[in-house]
């Protein structure tokens, strides 16, 4: 996920010229590349497939591999045989001459300064071996037992793993064999006797710095199945355990994911209530990151954790609640909008309060408007901010508008731009919550050109940051606020407050605000000082934003004033 949005990142950057990309990847991969190019001018893209050597490739790399002569009769017959064990895969060609090799079926005579080899003695050693497979797993079983061990450990962390985290499990995995509970105790110190010399010299394994990986996944993949599926199990509880006691940002995903693969032999009630809370934190933080399906499905994890239908809220009803909100949030966030509605119900029936309710509410009304449902959107979005003590007209006209317009002027007249940079934050949540809703609302009217809503929206938002404080939805409201000045021709006063806004969007430093100030931010006030080719920057900083916090409000809106910038200038759509 990480390099998928990494790549989409480096993708989708208009001004990055004169750059190749190059994509190594196998055919069952093609629908994860495809999520990465799926924005990107096809016409750009190269795409060479790489298939099997030839039984001439295979002939050519034998040939320069021992420096014989063209046409030398014992590398012909060697090379045919090789082809034949691998099908001429590169991969499997060379660990076949390391398997040769080390077990001395080809030796370098220095005195006649040439490799020697018997290539009927070779066929007879290797016709054991059916596959290229078994090749592998013969050149594995070179290494001392004890060296296997640890390998087969290194396989379940991953292709790529730290040197210290693999010693560490083995030193626990020694002591504790039969030990299936979570403990969080401090890593263990490293037993370097389980070193990977051997490992290192047959290329089985490669050395880069404190880490170390595996130069192919088949490689990882063969001493994984040399695991048993308890073995592998206990294995990953005690992997888990050690990155519980790490000191490291990354730590609670990880211990949740090798958890999660042996989360069968945690039968205890409190072992599996803390490993549902530890896929919590996970999903806390893969979101942060932006990885919403991986969040999502450490969710799915924590819940199935806990039990199925209703066990899990006799279980533990606070964290079967929050896991669940929480849940409803990822699956609108990657469109899973059933399963969003399926779970946002099931919230409000459980909820006991209207506090418990308000972020459920919330949900249900941007699922509402990423369904397409934008009158019914409208309707919640009107019927939750009654419920949190916000009374907005059924109608809204423009005397509702004007009238709210001076009451909010008549405030601010007051208070310098100082003044309103120090406003103390907003402590009550539930003031904090319709100030979002009323923006979003500002967001959905806007998109379906009902002006009045969408202005009497964001001025109640602004009326609610000067009585209770700042929220992160501030910006927004005071961006808003100076496209009304402009519209009463008031200059001076709407690039002052806009100015403002876009101030108090660094000082709040909030991502899921990002999107909505600068759009609003773009579209009614960035043209009068900014020129069209200026304001690329901030509008693809709105839609990246937009983008890592899931809103599905404001993202639609900036890639919508993005593509109408790059048509006034002129740009080819196609390879925007």
């Amino acid at each position: 996920t990480g390099s998928r949005l990494l790549i989409k990142m480096y993708l989708s950057d208009t001004e990055m010229k004169n750059v190749v990309f190059i994509l190594a990847y196998r055919d069952e991969e093609q629908a994860i590349v495809g999520k990465a190019l799926s924005n990107v001018n096809t016409d750009n893209v190269v795409d060479i497939q790489l298939g099997n050597l030839t039984a001439e490739g295979v002939a050519t790399l034998v040939s320069r591999l021992f420096q014989s002569p063209p046409g030398d009769s014992k590398t012909k017959a060697l090379s045919a045989l090789v082809y034949q064990k691998t099908n001429g895969n590169p991969f499997h060609v060379v660990h076949f001459m390391d398997v040769i090799q080390w077990e001395e079926l080809v030796v370098y005579n220095s005195d006649s300064n040439c490799w020697e080899f018997d290539v009927d003695t070779i066929r007879k050693e290797v016709m054991v071996a059916d596959s290229a497979a078994e090749l592998l797993l013969r050149k594995m079983k070179l290494l001392p037992l004890a060296e296997q061990e640890t390998l087969k450990i290194a396989s379940l962390l991953g292709y790529h793993f730290d040197n210290a985290i693999l010693f560490d499990v083995v030193h626990r995995e020694r002591s504790q064999r039969n030990d299936i509970t979570i403990t969080t105790s401090a890593p263990a110190t490293s037993s370097r006797s389980s070193s990977l010399e051997e490992a290192f010299k047959l290329g089985l394994v490669e050395r880069t710095g404190d880490s170390s990986n595996f130069p192919h996944d088949m490689i990882q993949s063969a001493f994984q199945s040399m695991l048993d599926d308890r073995e592998e199990k206990k294995l990953q509880l005690i992997i888990g355990e050690v990155y519980l006691a790490l000191d490291r940002e990354d730590a609670m995903y990880h211990a949740a994911v090798h958890f999660n693969q042996a989360k069968e032999l945690i039968q205890d009630r409190q072992g599996r209530l803390k490993l549902a809370r530890i896929n919590l934190e996970a999903a806390t933080y893969s979101r942060g990151k932006s990885a919403f399906d991986i969040a999502a499905e450490l969710l799915r994890q924590g819940l199935s954790i806990l039990g199925d239908k209703g066990e899990k809220w006799t279980v533990d009803f606070e964290l079967a609640f929050e896991m669940t909100e929480s849940l409803a949030r990822m699956e609108l966030t990657i469109g899973n909008l059933s399963s969003c509605r399926q779970l946002t119900q099931e919230a409000l029936r459980r909820a006991t309060s209207l506090d418990m309710k308000i972020d459920s509410l919330l949900v249900s009304v941007e699922c509402e408007l990423a369904g397409n449902e934008t009158n019914a959107s409208i309707a919640t979005a009107f019927e939750v901010l009654r419920c949190l003590g916000i009374r907005m007209p059924r109608r809204v006209s423009i005397r509702h508008v004007l009238f709210k317009f001076a009451k909010v002027r008549t405030m601010l007249r007051k208070l310098k731009d100082d003044d309103i940079l120090q406003l103390p934050p907003i402590q009550d949540r539930r003031i904090e919550t319709a100030g979002r809703i009323l923006i979003n609302l500002c967001g959905i009217c806007f998109v379906q050109n009902k002006a009045n809503p969408a202005v009497y929206s964001a001025l109640v938002a602004a009326e609610l940051t000067l009585l209770h404080g700042l929220s992160p939805h501030s910006a927004t409201a005071l961006v808003v606020y100076a496209a009304a000045e402009l519209i009463f021709q008031n200059y001076k006063r709407a690039y002052r407050f806009g100015k403002l806004g876009m101030q108090l969007l660094d000082r709040v430093k909030n991502k899921s605000t990002e999107c909505s100030a600068i759009c609003s931010w773009v579209a009614v006030l960035g043209h009068w000082t900014e020129s069209i080719e200026d304001l690329r920057k901030p509008i693809l900083r709105a839609i990246n934003s937009g983008f890592d916090s899931g809103d599905v409000v404001y993202t639609p809106i900036a890639l919508a004033t993005f593509f109408t910038n790059a048509l006034c200038v002129g740009d080819n759509l196609q390879d925007t």
